[in-house]
Parts: structure tokens; C-alpha cells; sequence
């Protein structure tokens, strides 16, 4: 027979392998499902309607066929082996689908269930058909039949394993009876014959110390999941392999001894009491379920059973439907940025998860995720993750790509992190679940955190944390406080496994404990111990202060729980505390083999482990109660902490332990200062590249203190100046500029003594690049600050030093900073020059971010200098296709916001708006305050110009007080200016000045010279002419200055204003500087068409034209009204157009004949029916204005096309402004052109965006 080419495995996760091709997985649920069913149901034909009903029920028919077809298709092609077009398995017929395999494929459940079928009760058949068991049915599907089906086969399974167990037990098979008996505990831990069998085996092959632990393991189980003893039968075989036990080795084993002495009380009783909590937080699981999601805090002391309920929350919420993940913080060596987040969601991500995650979020994103999960990218071969982006930005998207796998998991099931000790959560993870939590509100998860109450002020970062938790309205807080007397004596009563409560007794432990339920139990196993408490041979238990009236007051009780701990150390031998010393020192968790090595033992003494010191687990070993490890911490004397952490991280490094920072700890605690310096060093870059800044700079000045002690042993000094650098680059993006500045002037220093060394020269390479790298930090950070001047001499300096360097990357940088610098100090020749040098020198490297940078700020040179541009747009939107290809979703955004305020000037309101809006979501999901409110003020100054003066006030009134709140003064004072204009237009003028005149005061030019145009606006409507022409000359003067193009045009517009309201030429003569009217109206259209101000071009033109309609020239004033009109129309400026149509309504009133240039037509008014002749009356007299000084600047700019279409979009307005509409023909004869010119022309404007109405070729 042929060997199959095609292998599919059911058990476990679905996989089909052609021959040594990769395994393959289904793409979708649905997939998995159908290929399931189908090959479980092989051989029988199923109808295409049931299958539709069973994997699609919520759908219509036709949308599940439709999903059944698509699936077929996929299905089809994952069983097709690779070089065939085709497979013959799946059979398609009429309206039936058929799995049919030939003798190429092998399928797992097939061989299982032939070989149970056709050998009954054949040894060697059913042990080959439980190797074939490798998990249990599709365990990734959870429909109703796959659930059924998964039962049926593992009842199947159990039982063959039974059955060969009793056949091995026959033949006296130990080994392989052990096997058996293993897998059998395995996958039923509650079968309490398959423990015996365990530990038959053990003791037939002599390991009675393991029979010994799978008895206790077997107790533990059964005491934890139903609350008994274990079965006389069995207790009987642990008293023979005990009794065996201590005849051989002439010791008593743990436990034996007698009933007293072999009783231990283990941490895991049956739930006690709580019943009010678990229902409290129950409701809040069952809300979320149906998409409610919020966070959970469930607060209590240490040892008031925070761990044991939150077990019995998961197991409520899994049986209610939810996906229950696990995270808990340390503080510990074994703590690390991000680590129960971490935890929860590497628990969360199974293999299937992932894959259906990666269907509901985008590559980008999930790519913004991995350098906190790394493990994605073995997960997810098929997506193509982008490089992880260096940007200092990017824990902005690292924080929306928490936020949106947290939703993605709740859209595929309802999802509950548990995340455990918030007393010790780090700053990182606080800070990303304070993001993340608002997006929760209706998703369908729940974080369901714990931490200790009277620790949760103590720690500032984790209280703030809380208090903004809080402020979403989703925290929902339960406390947990002290047991009462009666569930006191439940916990008593459970925990000594007696049949009767003893009231007295318990009382006395509930008053001396205040019901802490760890405390009770440290406490009975103290009196254990110490034998003033004892069980009797028929397991009735005593101390010598019973009696009928006994209050037990005379019996002596801890006072706290440390003394509880305390007394039971003591009573240890010095070898087990030892064991406990170095268990304390390594931390919570640990593996068996690290323990042994730290303790020279083969394994913990069992006293440990029966007296719930330790607790073994699946990963190895962990403490009972953290309570337990911190008692035996903190009473290890300095010089035995030092060497055990030196030995621990010794073992570690034996290991090959991949957690740096552990080994970091542990040899900074150790002392070990020339040892941890590297380890301290790569765990602070570690942090920092998950942006756990905090944590980064913490292992920074650590490393500068191991440097302190160490640094003779050194040698080199280029260690310390790289420690300082790297304080100093982590201070700047925490925003502590101060300590930045001190750690940038350190390395300067550093870099200065080291070049009069003997042995300079050999480092002076090295150097020069940390002195680069330093007074680029300085620059960055003075400009920050505003002090431009010590920008710019570190700047000089930088630019000094990089161009002796041969190391590109250094020039580059040098170059980059000093442009930002310029730009700051609005200099913005040098900033273009010194920008386009740093992008070629980036270009020549093959950095793409770093050209995307400085397309960026050269964008803003451009927008600066000569307005809203095509080359400021185009620069825009070279960086940002750049930053999206790199997955730098925050400059992405951030290039967004800037064009947003591109088309705010340029006229474009309505797109603006839109763009601002589109941004806004993800700088909120990252919590990135500042840029949410650049977003909005560029949203709001649209809304203004709209004339939606109460929507704009909302907006820009928020983003004022945040601005406060951040403590941006720049950019409050540029709030301050848009209030002062939207409450002008509001008609509250006392209070628009009090907010232009906050704006006046501020040191910035440019946001100086804007409030002069606010306050300039505000004295003409208040009739303050004057004062205007004062306000109006001084903001001249600035913007000069600055050479704003297009805020120059601005200022002559308004300069023109205040000239043409001066009736009684009461202002000083016009001049070069301040000219008349019309030089100020004309300047400022030539300017603001150059700078693409549409906008303002708009209001300009509307100034002109009252300005000409005043000096009684309608027919001027009317052409430059039009232009007013088509603007203001096309950027949505509704106020605005109100008073151009008004003053056109003047000049239509005082034009009685055409003027030179016009001409006198008549036109179909407008509304007028199409497809007819139209009467008499339908017909109306319009002016065109055939020739204006417009017309000639539109053909030296752009040629005949350019001059003819300016006068079709005139001519067109024109005819809109009084009342008509014009056809192609009536345009054609007017310019002496035929109708398909006309044609070509209307389409070119229209697809440009302009808005021209005509009736067609025809009247």
C-alpha cells in the first residue's frame, strides 16, 4: 500500500500537511468548522441547508449558502496537496457535500476510532490508538456538536486508558502501568482509582517518596474541586507505603507518625464565605458579557483571600461563556515592564485567537504591538509585520494597539483579564490600562484586577492610576474586610475536616485575627506545630483548653500575621530555612532546578511542601502566600541578601536565563557592581524599547550608581559618558528637561577631560559622536524650553563637531536639530537649508523616517513663508505616506492634523474638519492630550470660519483648559486667540478682548501678531479707528519681521479696512510701510492667492468690494464681490457669504448701464423648466463682465486655457448672483469660443473642485 501523501489531525488543533510541507490551519472559525464536521461525518452526504443551519444559524438563508460557498472554496484549497489543480476528497454534488478520502489521506480521528472498532481489547491497538490522542477534538471549536463530539471521543479515550492500565497492572508492567496511570490523572484528575493506580506503580518500582506525593497531589485535588477526603481504600494504601517507607530508611516520612502528626492544612479549602463579593462582582462579569466592559478592583488585605476568590470568579465567568486570561505583577527581581499585561495577553493570544485577532486589526497595528509581544510574530507567519518603528512616539501606538486587541478579543468572545497585586503594577502597564479603559465602555471585557488596600495609597503612581481610573465612571470597586464569626467557624471547620463547627474555638481565632482568613489558617498551623493543638487517632481534634465553658482566652494567639509566619519559621530546621532564604531571594515563582542549585538540594524538603511553605505547581515551585516569601525577606540580615542574590543570579546565568533584568537585580542588590553594569545597561535598553521610560531610566541610574563603585575596574571612561547619554535622551522623552540638561552637560564635560587624556586619541572617534549626540539633546530640549539662544549655540557647536565626523548619521542629526531650532526662531531660510541638507544626508543613509522628518518641519518652513502651498502639501503627504508604509501611526497622524490645517487655510473647511475628525480617535485611544487638542483646535478655527460659532466655542473652550492642564503656554495663548475670534463673532466683545489681550502678551511673534489682528477686528466694529490702525501698524511690523507671506496678506487686508473706514482722514498719511486702501486690498489678494489662503482670499475680496462699492465703483466692486461670492461658497463660509450677497445686492441697485468691459445679456432665470422652450418671462437682463485686471494675472500665470476658464468661473458667478443660469452656448458666444471648448473648460474646473452651474448645451 502507498504511503498517504495528505496527513489530517483532528485532535488537538486542526492541522492538514501534504507530504513535508508546513502544517496548514483553517483562515477563519468557519472553516475550522466545516472541515470538522465534514471530516468527522466522512463518507455521508450532508445537505448544503443543514450545513447552513448548523455553522451559520444567525444568518439568512441566502447569506449562508453564500458563507458556505466561499468556505467550500477555502476548504477545497487547504486539501488540495500543492501541484495538483484539484482534490478528489471533497465531493460536491447537487445539493450535498461529501468528505470521501481515498488511501492519500490519513486522518487522525479515523485511525483512532477504526482501531478501537476493529480490535477490541488488543493491548498493542489500544495503545497506538491513544498515542494518537494529542488533544482533544478541535479544540479550538466551540459549537454545540464539535462540544458533544469532543466529549463522546475523550470518554472513549479515558477509557481505552483504563483499560490498558488494568491490563499493564495484570502483567505486572509497572513502567508502562505508570505511564498509563499519569496520563490518566492527566486528563482526569478527579478519578480517584487512576491516583491509587499512581501510586501502585510508584510503589511496585520503589519511588515511595513519589507514591507519597501523588496521594497528597490526589487530596489536594479533590478537597479543592469537592471539598472531601479522599477514599478509605486510598488513605489505607498511603498508611502501607508510609509504614514501608520509615521501616526502610528508619525515619518517619511526612505525615506519619499518627492521625495528628500526618494532617495538613492546606491553603486550598473550600470557598468560604464571600458569597456577597463574588455575586457584587458576578453582576459586573454578566454586564460585560453583553457589552458592558469596564475594570473590576477588588481590594483587601494580604491574606483576606483576594487570590482564592478571584479563582472562583474565573471559574463563574468561564462557565458563563467568557475567556478568562491571568497576569500578575511582582516586586520581585522578576519584575519587568509591562509584566501582567503581558502575561494576560500572551495567555489570551492562543494560536486561534491570534489568528482570528489578526482579522479584525490591521498589520500596522498588531505591528505596533510586538515589541511587547514579540511572540506575534511566531503566531502569525502569514501577516506582514512592519519593522518596529524607532520613533519616540511610539507608545502612543503601542497604547492604541493595546486598546484595539483588547476589543478585537472581546468582539471574538467576551473576554476577563485577571490581573493580580496592583500594589506593585509599574508605571507602564498603569499607564496603558489607564488608556485603554475608556475604550472599554461597550466592549465585551472586563479587567478584573486585585491589590492590597492598605497599600494601594502608599505607591503615588498606583493611587493616581486609581483616581484616574475612576474618572471613566468604570471602576467598580469591592472591598473585602474580615470574615464573620459564623464564616470563621466554616473556615475552622474546613480546614481541620471536622464534622461539627467548634463556635468558642473559632470566635477566639475570629476576634484575635479580624477574620483574615490566611491569618486563621497560619495560625492553626502554628498551634499544629507547636502541638497545642492535636488530632486524635479518630480525628477529633484538642488543646488543653478545652471545655464546656472555655473561651479559650488563655490560649496564646499570635497578635499579628507576621508573628503567626514568624513562629512557624522558627520552629523549622536550619537547612529548610535556608531552602526558604534562597526560595525568598529568587521570588515568587521558580523551576525546580533553580532552586536545587541555590540550595545544593536535589529537590525542597517535603516538610516544606506538606506544611504549605512552598506549593508545586505545573512551572515548578511557588510560595503558599506572598505574605510568607516578604516575612522570610525581609528578616535576611545585608550580607546574607547580598549573597544569595549573588548566587542567585550566578545560577541564573547557568542557566542561560533570558530575562536580563532579573540578572540585573539580583547582581545590583548582590553589590556586584562591575557584573551588573552590562546586565543593568541591556535591561534599561529592554524598557525602552517597550517604552517603559520610567522603568528605563530607574535601570539607567542604577547602572550609574554600579558605575560609581565600580568604575576603576572600568578602565574606559566612553561607559560612563553612554550611561549619561542614555539618561539623558530617557529624561528628555519623560519630559524632566532639568535632569536631561544636567545628564547632556555631564557627557560634554566628560567628553572635554577625556580629550587631554595621554590616550585620547584612541577614543576620539567615539567621543566627538557622544558629544554630537549630547548637544543635539541640549538642542532639543533648550528649544522645548524656549531658550532659543542655548539651542542655538549647541546647535552651531553640533553642526561644528559633525562635519569633522565621517559618520554620516551624526551629520545628519546635527543638521536635523539645528533646522528645528531655526524654525523655532522663525528663521526660516536657514530652517529650509539646513532641513534639505539633513534630508540628502538621511537620503544617502537610506532612512526613510529621518527624510519623513524633515519633509515634515520643511512643510511648516514652507507653510511659514509662503502659505498653503502645493509644496507645503506635497512635503505633507510624502512624509506621511512614508511614516504609514514605516507603521509610525503617530507621525502618520500627527502629517494628518497638519494637512487638516493646510485645507483650514486654504478654504477647504469642510475636508478640514474631516481630517481633523479622522485623527482625533486614535490620539484619544493613545491618551495623547496634547494632539487631541491640536486636532480640535484646527476643527474648531473651521467651525469658526463656517460661521458655527457655538460649536467652535465648545470645542476650543475644552482644548484651552487642557492645554492649562499640560501646561502648553504657546498653545494656549493660540486658544486664547480663536476664542477671542469666535466670541467677537458672538457679538461679546468685552470678553473676545479680555482673550486676545492674554494672547498679546505672549513672547511668540507669530501668535503676538495674530492677537493684533483679533484686537485690530475688534476696535473697527467697536468704532475705535485709532486704535485699530495702532494695533494694525504694530502687527505689520511683526509679521514683516517674520516674512509670513501669507500672514502678511492678512495684515494688509486689514490694513486696507481700517484705511477705507478712515471718512474724515483722521490717520496719519499712507506710506511706503502702511499704504492706502486699494495698494493694501490688491497686495493682499496677489499675496493670499499665492499662499492659496482661499479663505482668506474670500474675505479679502468682500473687503474690496464694500471697499469699491464705497468709493462708488459697483461695477468694480461687484466683479470682486463674485470672487468674494465663488470662494465663500466653496469653502462653506455661510456668515460671510451673507454679507458679500448683501453689498451685491447694492451694486446690482446702483448699475444702471454696462460698464467699459461688460456687456448686457439675456439669460434663462434660474429654476427654470429644461427640455422646452422657455417664454418671455423666463428670460432676464444680467451683466457679464467680459474683461477685469483679473484676467490678465490668470494669463501671464497659466496661458489663454488659464485666462478663459478664470472668466468662465466669473461669468458664471456673475450670472448665479443675479438670478440666472447661463448654457454652454450663451458662455460660448460671450467669449467667442464654440460650445466644446466651453465643455473641456467646465470639466477641468469642476474636477478642480469648483463649483459652476450652467443649464447644459441648451437653453
Amino acid at each position: 500500500m502507498n504511503q498517504p501523501t495528505t496527513r489530517i489531525a483532528l485532535f488537538g488543533a486542526l492541522e492538514i500537511t501534504h507530504r513535508n510541507a508546513p502544517p496548514l490551519r483553517p483562515p477563519t472559525q468557519r472553516v475550522l468548522a466545516l472541515l470538522g464536521y465534514l471530516i468527522a461525518h466522512h463518507n455521508v452526504p450532508q445537505s448544503r441547508d443543514k450545513l447552513v443551519d448548523l455553522l451559520w444559524p444567525d444568518l439568512l438563508p441566502r447569506q449562508g449558502r453564500r458563507m458556505l460557498s466561499d468556505s467550500l472554496w477555502r476548504a477545497r484549497r487547504m486539501l488540495t496537496p500543492p501541484g495538483q489543480a484539484d482534490t478528489a476528497a471533497l465531493v460536491i454534488g447537487g445539493d450535498t457535500v461529501t468528505f470521501r478520502p481515498d488511501d492519500s489521506i490519513w486522518v487522525d480521528l479515523i485511525a483512532f476510532e477504526q482501531l478501537g472498532n476493529d480490535h477490541p481489547g488488543n493491548p498493542e491497538q489500544i495503545r497506538a490508538a491513544i498515542d494518537l490522542y494529542r488533544g482533544d477534538f478541535l479544540e479550538d471549536c466551540y459549537d454545540d456538536w464539535a462540544i458533544y463530539e469532543r466529549e463522546r471521543l475523550r470518554e472513549r479515550y479515558l477509557s481505552a486508558l483504563h483499560e490498558l492500565l488494568t491490563y499493564d497492572q495484570g502483567r505486572r508492567a509497572y513502567d508502562q502501568a505508570l505511564h498509563s496511570a499519569l496520563r490518566l490523572v492527566q486528563a482526569d484528575p478527579l478519578r480517584e482509582e487512576a491516583h491509587r493506580a499512581l501510586m501502585q506503580a510508584y510503589y511496585m518500582l520503589g519511588r515511595e517518596a513519589d507514591a507519597l506525593r501523588a496521594f497528597e497531589q490526589c487530596r489536594s485535588a479533590l478537597l479543592n474541586e469537592l471539598g472531601i477526603e479522599p477514599e478509605i481504600e486510598t488513605l489505607s494504601l498511603y498508611e502501607e507505603i508510609a509504614a514501608l517507607q520509615q521501616r526502610r530508611s528508619g525515619q518517619r516520612p511526612p505525615g506519619a507518625g499518627g492521625a495528628g502528626q500526618r494532617f495538613a492544612i492546606s491553603n486550598d479549602v473550600q470557598f468560604v464565605g464571600r458569597q456577597p463579593a463574588r455575586a457584587e462582582v458576578m453582576d459586573v462579569v454578566e454586564q460585560a458579557l453583553v457589552g458592558a466592559g469596564g475594570l473590576v478592583l477588588l481590594a483587601g488585605d494580604a491574606g483576606q483571600g483576594k487570590s482564592r476568590l478571584l479563582r472562583e470568579l474565573a471559574a463563574g465567568a468561564e462557565w458563563r461563556g467568557a475567556q478568562v486570561s491571568w497576569g500578575r505583577a511582582r516586586e520581585d527581581a522578576q519584575a519587568v515592564p509591562f509584566g501582567p499585561l503581558h502575561e494576560a495577553l500572551v495567555a489570551a493570544l492562543t494560536p486561534a485567537r491570534a489568528r482570528q485577532v489578526a482579522e479584525l486589526v490591521p498589520a500596522p497595528t498588531l505591528s505596533a504591538l510586538l515589541p511587547l509581544l514579540p511572540e506575534l510574530a511566531d503566531l502569525l507567519p502569514q501577516v506582514a509585520f512592519l519593522a518596529p518603528s524607532a520613533s519616540q512616539h511610539q507608545i502612543t501606538s503601542l497604547h492604541a494597539a493595546i486598546s484595539a486587541v483588547l476589543l478585537a478579543l472581546g468582539q471574538i468572545a467576551p473576554q476577563v483579564l485577571i490581573l493580580e497585586d496592583l500594589h506593585w503594577f509599574d508605571l507602564a502597564t498603569l499607564e496603558a490600562l489607564a488608556i485603554a479603559l475608556p475604550a472599554l465602555r461597550d466592549a465585551r471585557v472586563l479587567l478584573l484586577i486585585s491589590g492590597r488596600a492598605d497599600e494601594l495609597p502608599r505607591r503615588p503612581v498606583v493611587w493616581n492610576a486609581l483616581l484616574q481610573f475612576d474618572r471613566t465612571g468604570l471602576l467598580h470597586r469591592v472591598e473585602l474586610r474580615g470574615l464573620s464569626v459564623d464564616e470563621c467557624a466554616d473556615l475552622v471547620r474546613r480546614a481541620l475536616k471536622m464534622q461539627h463547627p467548634a463556635p468558642r474555638f473559632s470566635a477566639r481565632l475570629a476576634e484575635a485575627t479580624g477574620g483574615n482568613p490566611f491569618f486563621i489558617l497560619e495560625t492553626l498551623r502554628a498551634l499544629h506545630e507547636q502541638g497545642k493543638l492535636t488530632r486524635d487517632a479518630q480525628g477529633v481534634w484538642h488543646t488543653a483548653w478545652d471545655g464546656p465553658e472555655s473561651d479559650y482566652h488563655e490560649l496564646d494567639l499570635p497578635a499579628e500575621l507576621h508573628q503567626a509566619i514568624d513562629e512557624r519559621l522558627r520552629g523549622l530546621p536550619p537547612a529548610e530555612r535556608a531552602t526558604l532564604a534562597a526560595a525568598a531571594v529568587l521570588g515568587q515563582n521558580f523551576t525546580p532546578t533553580t532552586l536545587a542549585r541555590m540550595a545544593d538540594s536535589a529537590a525542597p524538603p517535603p516538610e516544606l511542601l506538606r506544611r504549605q511553605f512552598l506549593i508545586e505547581d505545573s512551572a515548578g515551585y511557588r510560595f503558599g502566600h506572598e505574605t510568607l516569601r516578604e516575612v522570610i525577606y525581609s528578616e535576611l540580615d545585608d550580607q546574607t541578601r547580598q549573597a544569595l542574590h549573588l548566587r542567585a543570579a550566578e545560577v541564573l546565568e547557568q542557566e542561560h536565563y533570558a530575562r536580563v533584568e532579573a540578572l540585573a537585580q539580583h547582581l545590583y542588590l548582590a553589590r556586584a557592581w562591575a557584573k551588573a553594569l552590562p546586565h543593568l545597561l541591556q535591561a534599561g535598553d529592554h524598557a525602552r524599547a517597550v517604552y517603559a521610560y520610567r522603568d528605563g531610566l530607574r535601570n539607567y541610574d542604577q547602572a550609574l550608581e554600579a558605575y560609581t563603585h565600580a568604575g576603576a575596574q572600568l578602565g574606559s571612561p566612553a561607559t560612563l559618558w553612554e550611561i549619561q547619554l542614555k539618561r539623558g535622551d530617557i529624561a528628555m522623552l519623560l519630559g524632566e528637561y532639568t535632569n536631561a540638561i544636567l545628564a547632556y552637560e555631564a557627557v560634554l564635560r566628560l567628553a572635554e577631560h577625556d580629550s587631554r587624556a595621554p590616550d585620547a586619541s584612541a577614543r576620539r572617534g567615539a567621543r566627538r559622536t557622544a558629544q554630537i549626540q549630547a548637544l543635539n539633546g541640549l538642542c532639543f530640549v533648550a528649544g522645548h524650553t524656549n531658550d532659543y539662544q542655548l539651542a542655538h549655540r549647541a546647535s552651531r557647536r553640533a553642526i561644528a563637531l559633525a562635519n569633522e565626523s565621517p559618520r554620516l548619521i551624526d551629520r545628519a542629526d546635527a543638521f536635523y536639530q539645528a533646522g528645528v531650532v531655526s524654525l523655532r526662531r522663525d528663521d526660516y531660510t536657514e530652517a529650509a537649508g539646513l532641513l534639505e541638507q539633513a534630508r540628502a544626508l538621511y537620503e544617502a543613509l537610506d532612512d526613510q523616517p529621518g527624510q519623513a522628518r524633515c519633509w515634515y518641519r520643511m512643510a511648516f518652513t514652507t507653510l511659514r513663508q509662503h502659505g498653503a502651498t502645493d509644496q507645503a502639501v506635497g512635503l505633507l503627504e510624502q512624509a506621511r505616506a512614508i511614516f504609514q508604509h514605516q507603521g509610525a501611526q503617530y507621525e502618520e497622524h500627527d502629517c494628518t492634523v497638519a494637512l487638516a490645517n493646510v485645507l483650514l487655510w486654504r478654504g477647504a473647511l469642510p475636508e478640514s474638519i474631516r481630517l481633523a475628525e479622522t485623527s482625533i480617535p486614535f490620539f484619544q485611544a493613545s491618551a495623547t492630550r496634547d494632539k487631541v487638542c491640536e486636532a480640535q483646535i484646527a476643527r474648531a478655527e473651521a467651525l469658526r470660519r463656517m460661521g458655527r460659532y457655538a460649536e467652535a466655542l465648545a470645542a476650543v473652550e475644552e482644548v484651552y483648559q487642557t492645554h492649562i492642564e499640560l501646561g502648553r503656554t504657546a498653545a494656549s495663548q493660540y486658544d486664547s486667540i480663536v476664542l477671542g475670534h469666535v466670541l467677537r463673532g458672538l457679538g461679546r466683545f468685552d470678553e473676545a478682548q479680555t482673550w486676545l489681550m492674554r494672547a498679546y502678551a505672549s513672547e511668540d511673534r507669530l501668535n503676538k501678531a495674530r492677537a493684533l489682528f483679533g484686537l485690530t477686528e475688534l476696535s473697527l466694529q467697536t468704532g475705535q479707528l485709532a486704535l485699530a490702525f495702532e494695533q494694525i501698524s504694530e502687527a505689520l511690523l511683526l509679521i514683516r519681521w517674520l516674512q509670513a507671506r501669507a500672514q502678511l496678506g492678512v495684515a494688509l487686508r486689514l490694513l486696507g479696512q481700517v484705511r477705507a473706514a478712515d471718512n474724515a482722514a483722521a490717520l496719519p498719511a499712507p506710506t511706503a510701510d502702511l499704504p492706502d486702501a486699494e495698494s493694501c486690498f490688491k497686495e493682499s489678494i496677489q499675496l493670499l492667492q499665492s499662499a492659496r489662503y482661499e479663505s482668506d482670499l474670500s474675505a479679502t475680496y468682500a473687503s474690496y468690494g464694500a471697499f469699491l462699492l464705497g468709493r462708488h465703483a459697483p461695477a468694480a466692486a461687484k466683479a470682486a464681490l463674485l470672487q468674494a461670492q465663488a470662494l465663500a461658497q466653496q469653502c462653506g463660509m455661510a456668515t460671510l457669504l451673507e454679507h458679500i450677497q448683501h453689498n451685491l445686492q447694492r451694486t446690482i441697485a446702483e448699475v444702471s448701464q454696462p460698464a467699459p468691459g461688460q456687456v448686457q445679456v439675456r439669460l434663462a432665470r434660474q429654476g427654470t423648466p429644461r427640455g422646452r422652450p422657455l417664454r418671455d418671462d423666463e428670460f432676464t437682463e444680467v451683466i457679464w463682465t467680459l474683461d477685469s485686471p483679473e484676467d490678465t494675472e490668470a494669463r501671464n500665470q497659466g496661458g489663454k486655457v488659464a485666462e478663459r476658464q478664470a472668466r468662465i468661473r466669473r461669468l458664471c458667478a456673475e450670472a448665479l448672483a443675479q438670478g440666472a443660469e447661463p448654457t454652454v452656448g450663451d458662455l460660448a458666444a460671450a467669449l467667442g469660443v464654440n460650445g466644446r471648448t466651453i465643455d473641456r473648460d467646465i470639466a477641468a474646473l469642476r474636477a478642480a473642485g469648483e463649483i459652476v452651474v450652467t443649464r447644459g448645451a441648451s437653453g
